[in-house]
């Protein structure tokens, strides 16, 4: 068995055997069909109903606390934001240890987008407010808590009409959409 396996390595690698003939040039290969394909044509798109300029006059509350009021210009297909943020420090005592200070941060966001699409109707609306917990509630600098609250929701808005939004924790917010 170990001379057959022998012969044919030896008939395998011997010098005197014929090589593989060469691939055939480029140009002698047979380019590929193409076949013509029907394409439906395309369903038009219904025209899309012409950006009118707006005004949004918006106002956030917390409770009875209004947070926000003001007003934000907006194409009926575009977007418009409004974003507030404090920010204070108050030193921390006692714990030499501990850093010299803590600081307690506030953000209120605001958007409103329109539609963008055909399939998309009304405007998208978000609240977000961060706040510090009292700093009569906590235990000074090592307790700097934070509550949160957000609001996302799709609606319609007919110009001229008011709509309010509640979201959790007494968070609300009130637009009116008047042309521009």
């Amino acid at each position: 068995m170990l001379s057959m396996v022998l012969l044919a390595l030896q008939t395998a690698t011997a010098p005197d055997s014929a090589p593989s003939p060469p691939p055939p040039p480029a140009a002698a290969q047979v380019p590929p069909t193409v076949e013509s394909a029907i394409v439906p044509p395309r369903r038009p798109r219904p025209p899309a109903e012409p950006a009118v300029n707006q005004v949004a006059h918006v106002t956030i509350l917390s409770g009875r606390s209004e947070l926000w009021k003001g007003q934000l210009h907006l194409s009926s297909n575009g977007s418009a934001s409004f974003t507030q943020t404090r920010r204070e420090s108050y030193a921390c005592t006692g714990d030499p240890g501990r850093r010299a200070y803590e600081s307690e941060i506030e953000n209120l966001n605001f958007s409103i987008r329109g539609a963008t699409s055909a399939r998309q109707q009304g405007y998208t609306i978000s609240v977000s407010w961060k706040r510090p917990l009292d700093r009569n509630q906590t235990d000074g600098c090592q307790d700097m808590s934070e509550r949160s609250v957000a609001l996302r929701q799709t609606v319609d808005i007919q110009p001229g009409k008011s709509i309010r939004l509640d979201g959790d924790a007494g968070l609300a917010v009130t637009i009116l959409l008047r042309p521009d």
